[in-house]
């Protein structure tokens, strides 16, 4: 993960932590823009259960690359743009909650978080439906962020669907903990087309639908691009 950011130029560092009882690490690639201290994150996590993980969490984990890759090309941003792999998802959001811990307001650096995109399972589609999920769980201060995925995906005729769901079982939570705006995008994983294979032995890369993963790709790209715009 570190060697595909560092290829691609982004400021990249592994960030280690003891969160409680737990040492972990999370890898952080920053992408400067004009303005330094206020970020957009885009967050996925590392951690399986004892499998493969092709889909929880490598499919957000390749999203997250692939976001990566397409900012680090259109160059400077109007906002600094950070890439976070989370540790230690599955053991109760242990990496991303060090992470958001450091970045409360009384921490020395000062940062910004205007918001996260969190991509965790992007991957399942078996019956190309194109649902997807973006949540807010009605919170007022992240509802502007999947208001943008939603219009994004109209506009652009991404082809997405875009399913309601509530859940505060991924890294997004531990911001909203912090109060900082935060969305999960993720497959239809509480509509009609959960993972089979969730946290099984054969979560594999033969479920992957790609041309789907694709498209959640295209979609938080562009929603972030165009909220990270929408900024003051």
């Amino acid at each position: 993960m570190m060697d595909r950011f560092a290829a691609l130029g982004l400021e990249t560092e592994l960030k280690c932590y003891r969160q409680g009882f737990r040492d972990g690490c999370n890898v952080e690639a920053t992408l400067p823009g004009a303005d330094r201290r206020t970020l957009v994150l885009f967050t996925a996590h590392l951690d399986s259960v004892s499998n493969k993980g092709a889909d929880d969490d490598g499919s957000g984990s390749a999203t997250l690359l692939e976001t990566a890759r397409l900012f680090a090309a259109q160059g400077t941003p109007k906002k600094s743009i950070r890439f976070v792999a989370f540790d230690q998802e599955e053991l109760g959001l242990i990496g991303s909650k060090a992470y958001a811990n450091a970045l409360a307001p009384e921490a020395p650096a000062g940062e910004n978080v205007a918001a996260v995109f969190q991509m965790d399972m992007t991957g399942y589609d078996s019956d190309n439906d194109g649902a997807v999920h973006a949540m807010d769980c009605g919170r007022a201060d992240s509802l502007p962020l999947t208001r943008m995925i939603a219009a994004t995906n109209t506009d652009l005729r991404i082809g997405l669907k875009i399913a309601e769901a509530c859940t505060n079982r991924s890294d997004h939570a531990s911001f909203w903990n912090k109060n900082i705006p935060a969305t999960i995008v993720s497959e239809s994983f509480f509509g009609n087309d959960g993972n089979r294979c969730y946290h099984q032995k054969c979560d594999t890369i033969s479920l992957i639908n790609v041309p789907y993963m694709t498209k959640i790709a295209k979609l938080v790209t562009n929603a972030g691009w165009r909220y990270m715009d929408s900024l003051r």
